[in-house]
């Protein structure tokens, strides 16, 4: 993984962030307005998501470099603990990337 792919994977809390900005409902016309302390509260939430997805990713990062550290001149077992290390951080990036898309489609 190179350092410009790295630097893509930070897009989605920027893209929760752009779509936070944006008035909620502005394209639906026919939606009950919901109270100012809803709105806030999912923004907060969505904010929540983005930043756990953030260090999600950060910590994917690390254990992908881990694991190519440990290749050329690891043992087995160290291979095998980097990349069990790595399939974890990948399922943690995969729950949080599917909690904060939840939390963006209600603003789609």
């Amino acid at each position: 993984m190179t350092r410009n792919a790295f630097r893509a994977a930070w897009a989605a809390p920027a893209i929760a962030l752009t779509l936070l900005a944006t008035p909620a409902g502005s394209r639906r016309a026919e939606a009950a307005p919901r109270p100012a302390l809803l709105q806030t509260m999912a923004a907060k939430n969505c904010l929540l998501q983005a930043a756990a997805f953030a260090a999600a990713v950060t910590q994917w990062y690390k254990a992908w470099d881990n694991y190519q550290m440990s290749l050329p001149n690891g043992t087995e077992s160290e291979i095998l603990e980097a990349a069990q290390e790595l399939d974890q951080a990948a399922q943690q990036v995969a729950t949080t990337g599917s909690l904060l898309s939840a939390c963006l489609f209600r603003y789609l």
